[in-house]
């Protein structure tokens, strides 16, 4: 029973850990085999989901187009220049070319 306890806290650790890795993997591929094009900010606010040193990190929303089709990105950050942009300003945004999902805001934020 007591070897059980440790399988509770790793079982759900793997699981982040692969999680964490696939996300930050998709934006490593954006930028170094990524295309650029133009996106616009949807919205941004505080993500109250989050927090570390009872600090909630920022959530900007971005859409961009390519070949017609709108697809949205998503950027966390705890960077305080990410308050300061605005809905509908333009941003530059690199994604994937085999799969938009995978993209992210250049140049980036902290």
């Amino acid at each position: 029973m007591v070897a059980l306890v440790p399988l509770i806290f790793a079982v759900p650790g793997y699981f982040l850990l692969r999680h964490g890795l696939k996300q930050a993997s998709g934006v490593l591929q954006a930028f170094t085999e990524g295309e650029a094009v133009r996106g616009t900010i949807h919205s941004i606010k505080k993500d109250r989901t989050q927090s570390m040193n009872d600090k909630h990190p920022w959530k900007l929303i971005y859409h961009f187009e390519i070949q017609g089709e709108v697809h949205e990105g998503e950027l966390v950050s705890f960077s305080s220049a990410v308050s300061q942009r605005r809905p509908g300003q333009p941003v530059w945004v690199v994604y994937v070319k085999e799969a938009p999902s995978r993209s992210t805001i250049y140049p980036p934020f902290k």
